[in-house]
């Protein structure tokens, strides 16, 4: 068994190590996937996605080898928007995760027109959530995402 409160812990680093960093270690698979990696100690974080636009990907936790956690993910830029200008803005929220929700980013986060808004139901252990960025009051920017703890009777 593991310690919910270790485990927590690793997620938000591995998460603040992840690909909102910006120097994570990164593998790009022949099948088309980028995989990003976090170690340390018995604790390690994969997140695996496919695509640009629209993207999809699932991070799993392993502890001493064996999945204990996962999280699917699905989202998109708008088709009347540039991505070079959304996507900088989605790593500076996703670095911002919150302790108590470890999911994406914060429930919210703005920066000049520029809004991120995450709103989720439950905890880490069994949760689902939407993030959303507007430019002005236009949607620029949505994703769904679902996950929990796996594999634990």
């Amino acid at each position: 068994m593991f310690d919910k409160k270790i485990f927590n812990d690793f997620l938000v680093k591995a998460k603040k190590s992840g690909y909102a960093s910006g120097d994570a270690m990164v593998t790009k698979n022949r099948n088309g996937a980028t995989t990003v990696f976090f170690k340390e100690g018995d604790w390690e974080y994969e997140d695996r996605y496919y695509g640009g636009e629209p993207f999809g990907g699932q991070e799993t936790i392993f502890y001493k080898g064996g999945v204990i956690w996962t999280m699917l993910y699905y989202g998109q830029v708008h088709e009347s928007c540039d991505t070079e200008e959304i996507y900088p803005f989605l790593k500076k929220a996703l670095l911002e995760v919150p302790a108590m929700y470890p999911f994406r980013g914060p429930s919210e986060l703005t920066e000049g027109e520029m809004k991120y808004e995450n709103t989720h139901n439950g905890y880490v252990d069994d949760f689902y959530g939407n993030e959303f960025i507007y430019k002005g009051r236009e949607r620029v920017y949505s994703a769904r995402y679902m996950g929990g703890f796996v594999d634990q009777r």
